[in-house]
């Protein structure tokens, strides 16, 4: 009977399939012949791949693919459910290309690299009702490995902190225990590039009901120093309550300088907020505060531990549509890792050294690290209509190499129409779309927000040296809610490096917040040291913490028709003076209420500039002053734009604004941002 009612169900869903549009595209070199192969969670190992004898998981159909001649194009039909992966799903050089790996219509795959834990009992800590369970293979297979994940149905859960809100200052860090102790900045004190071993406390530590050196298993405790664009995290290895030296298990990143934050995580000691947990790493026990909703006998949580769920390394003309990967963990080295933007991180699912892969209507939830790598040599290649959603590091990361010839540079690649929100989760300090030595490529069309650091970060050569990045259109991207208050050096974009042919367009960005513990730089678009030959036009940005637009730095660059308004600490700056300037001025509405338009640009620095217009409502009868400080009195056009309502986020000008006598160009920013449905 089982096996008559499998059939029916694989004939209607083949009906389906016979009705469904075809996906494939047509790879080059491609001679047209079509094979299906299907795959259900309720498949057998050995099954033929047929409609009614399914294989049961990717691998098994990458395996059978091997026998399939190779001027096929092969569709893998998969059936929605949950497929548990025990190990990394590896496709190389030897595995056929010309695939497409999509899910069944109207159906969702799940690829889920999590540890199911159940069996829970009760046990009180400190008067605290606290559920506790065994982490199965934990003393054996991951002893030494970090189990810092932790998801119910809602999402990843918090390990338990120390203090339980709020942060501890450190008082500061000895010369003795920085990495290099004789690297000093251009004002003889010791550089922010400059890890340390150790830090000490602060009297309000002392303070607390519970010292570190009384924490249960100090070796499991994770101290976290969030200071200037770096989310250091550590191991905890010793505690002085004497002098309040703080020992780390690889040194800091940057400096530590008095005042920086920091906090503890993985502490038993405290243990009380519902959905908050704690692991005793050496025991391999699992201690939780269950949420309100949550029924002892049937709690099952996932533990993600596994860092990766695939690895594509060779292979070309591959494409992925519909599937979800979840449920992974991250961990922590021994040594220090790079200062910016959780470019250690591993990545759920890694691509290399291939051409024409895809990534299409997928989603990536709950994973601990990155989420989606195209690393050294990927080509031709793109990510759309995906959704990111509560990703530990960052969304999308292209890593190229910066070399002039080599067949290890990332060009021709796109990220478009995606959804990215809530990244950062476990390393602050990533990014939503992060692009490191690639050319001709294409970040447009993307939601990003809701995340702790910058949204798109492109470029990354510090000066003016060779840069491999270049040509980049970064166009019609929604970016808000960047910056958690804990970080500081931010912006919704981020530019680096000579970038010729690279150009910003089309973008709206709002609410770009920096550290509130004496922090900076929440800007809009942030043209950071070295960027030159970009251009900025057509972008809407408003209300973020710091300008609108900064450059640091930077020559030849141009900032066109753009609006920059109601931006806290003006609409624009320019760090320093130099030989010449940062950026050309012309055709923008600067609109701002209460601060200067230039604030922290030094006084007198004359930026290039064309006719602007410059608007001031609160202060209209100094703001001609202020522009005669920067030198804009000759082509500056003092007039009200007519903004339909812009304390409420609506900058449709009236028909006759005097902003087109300043040469602005209008646009339609309606459109910006995804428009996935997720």
């Amino acid at each position: 009977m089982l096996r008559v009612v499998r059939l029916i169900m694989w004939m209607a869903l083949f009906v389906i399939i016979a009705a469904a549009p075809s996906a494939r595209a047509d790879y080059p070199g491609s001679a047209g012949v079509e094979t299906d192969l299907y795959v259900s969670p309720s498949g057998k190992p050995g099954g033929s791949g047929g409609i009614g004898d399914p294989l049961p998981s990717l691998d098994a159909a990458r395996e059978r693919l091997r026998s399939i001649p190779g001027d096929h194009i092969v569709t893998v039909w998969i059936q929605g459910g949950v497929y548990d992966i025990d190990e990394e799903i590896i496709f190389t050089s030897e595995d056929r290309d010309n695939v497409v790996y999509r899910a069944l219509p109207g159906q969702r795959p799940v690829l889920d690299a999590g540890i199911p834990i159940a069996g829970f009992t009760e046990t009180i800590i400190d008067g605290v009702a606290v559920w506790t369970a065994f982490v199965p293979g934990l003393s054996a297979r991951y002893l030494n490995a970090s189990v810092l994940a932790l998801y119910d149905e809602d999402g990843a859960l918090p390990l338990n902190r120390y203090p339980q809100t709020g942060y501890l200052k450190a008082d500061r860090a000895e010369l003795s225990d920085a990495v290099h102790p004789l690297r000093y900045g251009s004002e003889g004190e010791l550089s922010n590039v400059n890890g340390f071993r150790a830090f000490y406390a602060g009297d309000d530590l002392r303070k607390l009901p519970h010292s570190p050196d009384s924490f249960s298993d100090m070796n499991g405790v994770i101290v976290r120093v969030l200071h200037l664009w770096k989310d250091e995290i550590a191991y905890l290895r010793g505690y002085d309550a004497q002098t309040g030296r703080i020992d780390l298990s690889r040194p800091t990143s940057l400096a530590v300088w008095p005042g920086d934050q920091y906090y503890f995580e993985n502490v038993r000691e405290g243990l009380k907020n519902p959905g908050s947990w704690y692991l005793d790493r050496n025991a391999g026990i699992l201690y939780v505060v269950p949420k309100p909703d949550w029924d002892i006998t049937r709690l099952t949580l996932r533990a993600g531990v596994a860092e990766r769920i695939m690895t594509l390394d060779g292979i070309s003309n591959i494409t992925f549509k519909g599937i979800e990967f979840t449920h992974t963990g991250w961990s922590l080295s021994d040594s220090t890792d790079f200062p910016q933007a959780a470019y250690d991180v591993e990545a759920a699912v890694f691509a290399s050294r291939g051409g024409f892969i895809e990534f299409d209507e997928c989603v990536f939830r709950d994973l601990g690290g990155t989420a989606l790598k195209l690393d050294r040599g990927v080509t031709d290649s793109s990510v759309a209509r995906s959704l990111f959603e509560r990703v530990g590091a960052n969304g999308v990361f292209i890593h190229g190499v910066n070399e002039r010839r080599s067949p290890m540079r990332d060009e021709r690649v796109s990220v478009i129409g995606n959804e990215i929100r809530d990244y950062g989760v476990n390393y602050r300090n990533a990014v939503g779309v992060l692009l490191v030595h690639a050319s001709d490529c294409a970040i447009s069309g993307n939601t990003i927000r809701d995340g702790a650091y910058t949204a798109i970060s492109v470029g990354w050569v510090w000066g003016g040296g060779y840069n491999a990045t270049r040509d980049v259109t970064i166009s019609d991207n929604l970016i808000y809610n960047i910056g958690s208050g804990s970080l500081s050096d931010m912006g919704g974009i981020y530019l680096l490096g000579r970038q010729p042919g690279t150009v910003v367009s089309g973008n709206v960005i709002h609410d770009v917040r920096y550290s509130l513990n004496d922090g900076y730089g929440g800007w809009g678009i942030y043209l950071d040291e070295g960027s030159a030959e970009i251009l900025v036009i057509n972008n809407l940005v408003y209300d973020c913490a710091s300008q609108g637009l900064f450059v640091h730095k930077g020559s030849g660059n141009i900032a066109l028709s753009n609006i920059f308004a109601n931006n806290k600490r003006g609409q624009a700056a320019v760090s320093r003076k130099q030989d010449e300037p940062g950026v050309t001025l012309s055709g923008n509405i600067f609109y701002g209420t209460g601060k200067t338009m230039f604030a922290d640009t030094p006084e007198g620095l004359i930026l290039q500039s064309g006719p602007n217009l410059y608007w001031d409502p609160n202060s209209r009868a100094n703001l001609r002053t202020v522009l005669e400080s920067f030198g804009f009195t000759d082509m500056a056009v003092v007039m009200n734009p007519g903004l339909a309502d812009p304390a409420k986020g609506d900058f449709t000008l009236a028909e006759d604004s005097a902003a087109y006598e300043a040469g602005f160009a209008p646009f339609d920013w309606s459109g910006a941002g995804a428009e996935t449905g997720w």
